[in-house]
């Protein structure tokens, strides 16, 4: 890295994030200021610094410094003092990364977020997603692990508030839209059982067309009463005698005519024996 390449300081300066006319979210974006690299600069014990003049402010100190490259070239350790005691802006120092990953290698320590850093960055993620209920537990398992934690007991007190008014966005879990999906889909196959057994039910009954059926009962005929005929019988009709029902043509010619004097002389004995007037 050469003299006058530009450097950036990403942090979170005190005089900012102390303001209270800033919104909380607002505050939480990191500030980023350039410089140019000024020079190289070393202690008396010989640790080596890097002077810019990328503005830093307190609360910046522990932010890291990138190259125009994007690439991390060291942390943020000092800036200057004025002769009256006041922080100045003019010159910054940076530690360059070297020297971080020689001192770490020296301690055998490999450089990793805690446990608690990552439950609060994924607490303060869903909370400002306004996931309320899924940023509460993990702000108290930060309270359970660093219980002098700054921060984490205000917000705490907010995603109960937050919950309380309604103002909670956090999505159903999976196992919700599970059993949902699945009692939809139970209620689709019952009605479509439902549906069939209609249909099977349907097909049984017979047509009737607007005719009722009604039980066929088989009367039997009785025999009609004689009637004796007013005017001579004709040759082709057919005479049936009382209890009998063979066809008069049927019998010989001789009983027929026999049969019918019979007859007569009894209408006329019956005729003769009413009484006068009848």
């Amino acid at each position: 890295m050469q003299t006058g390449t530009t450097l950036y300081i990403s942090g979170f300066p005190g005089l900012v994030t102390n303001t209270p006319f800033f919104s909380l979210e607002s505050k939480l974006e990191p500030a980023l200021t350039e410089g140019p690299y000024n020079a190289k600069r070393t202690t008396q014990e010989g640790v080596p610094y890097i002077q810019t003049q990328a503005p830093s402010y307190h609360g910046n100190s522990g932010g890291p410094v990138f190259s125009r490259e994007g690439k991390v070239v060291g942390m943020l350790i000092a800036g200057t003092v004025s002769e009256g005691g006041e922080a100045s802006e003019n010159e910054s120092f940076v530690l360059p990364v070297s020297i971080v990953k020689e001192k770490l290698n020296e301690k055998n320590i490999k450089p990793s977020a805690s446990l608690t850093t990552t439950e609060y960055n994924a607490a303060l993620d869903s909370f400002f997603k306004r996931h309320y209920e899924e940023a509460l537990p993990k702000f108290r398992e930060v309270q359970a692990l660093h219980p002098n934690h700054p921060y984490v007991a205000k917000y705490i007190t907010e995603s109960q508030q937050a919950i309380s008014s309604g103002k909670d966005e956090s999505p159903q879990p999976v196992m919700f839209w599970v059993l949902v999906g699945g009692g939809a889909l139970l209620a689709v196959v019952v009605g479509l059982v439902l549906l069939m057994v209609l249909l099977k039910r349907r097909k049984r009954v017979p047509v009737s067309y607007g005719h009722q059926y009604a039980p066929q009962h088989h009367v039997r005929q009785q025999p009609q009463p004689y009637v004796l005929p007013s005017a001579p019988v004709s040759d082709t009709t057919q005479y049936v005698r009382p209890g009998s029902y063979q066809p008069y043509q049927q019998q010989p010619r001789e009983a027929q005519v026999a049969d019918l004097e019979r007859e007569l002389a009894e209408l006329r004995r019956q005729l003769g024996n009413r009484p006068p007037g009848a």
